[in-house]
């Protein structure tokens, strides 16, 4: 009997040690699919050592925006990988992978009155800040990167936040209130947890 269960002992092992090498493989193999993997303290430290960038983004962003209009746009490259657009009673026209010369691209750029160089000045300022899209109004969510299937966020708010609000933002799965006028987001993908990953 002591021999089967030295036996099985042994097997455990084994199989615990193969699923150990085959989860760092998929790790690596899914690092390599979808890019680095960062955490909440690369979030932060983006935003301390370029706060002002992160502004002046979204300072831009919100002066280049029509009144009642949503856009969602986020930049690989000089192309916009996401172009969302809402105006004033429609729906939202939602887009990916536009290229900058393409029919679809002078649509959206004329209905929001904006022209070539109004997209390079606010992917160049986007790119000055390490983020990668922003979109709404207030707050103005500034993507920061992705990271495997998800995606960090900054929420920039124009007035400090309410007691409700805070109450609302810091429950430390979604989101994490940073300081009076900024959260933290984390945007999961289709796989993993919802939450930032440091939560318990």
């Amino acid at each position: 009997m002591s021999g089967f269960l030295k036996l099985l002992g042994t097997a455990f092992m084994t199989i615990s040690k193969a699923i150990l090498v085959l989860g760092f493989i998929f790790f690596l193999l899914l690092r390599w699919l979808f890019g680095p993997v960062y955490d909440t303290r690369d979030l932060i430290k983006n935003f301390e050592r370029r706060e002002s960038e992160i502004q002046e983004a979204k300072n831009y962003f919100t002066s280049i925006l029509p009144p009642d209009t949503y856009v969602d746009i986020e930049f690989s490259g000089k192309h916009p990988d996401i172009f969302h657009v809402r105006l004033p009673g429609k729906q939202l026209d939602s887009n990916w992978n536009l290229k900058l010369d393409s029919g679809k691209t002078d649509t959206l750029l004329h209905q929001l009155g904006w022209t070539n160089e109004t997209l390079y000045r606010l992917r160049k300022k986007l790119k000055k800040a390490n983020c990668i899209s922003i979109s709404g109004k207030n707050p103005v969510t500034v993507g920061w990167q992705r990271s495997l299937m998800s995606k960090y966020y900054y929420l920039l708010f124009d007035q400090d936040l309410s007691p409700d609000q805070i109450s609302q933002y810091n429950d430390g799965c979604l989101y994490q209130v940073y300081n009076s006028k900024v959260v933290l987001e984390y945007g999961s993908g289709a796989l993993g947890s919802m939450c930032f990953p440091e939560f318990q």
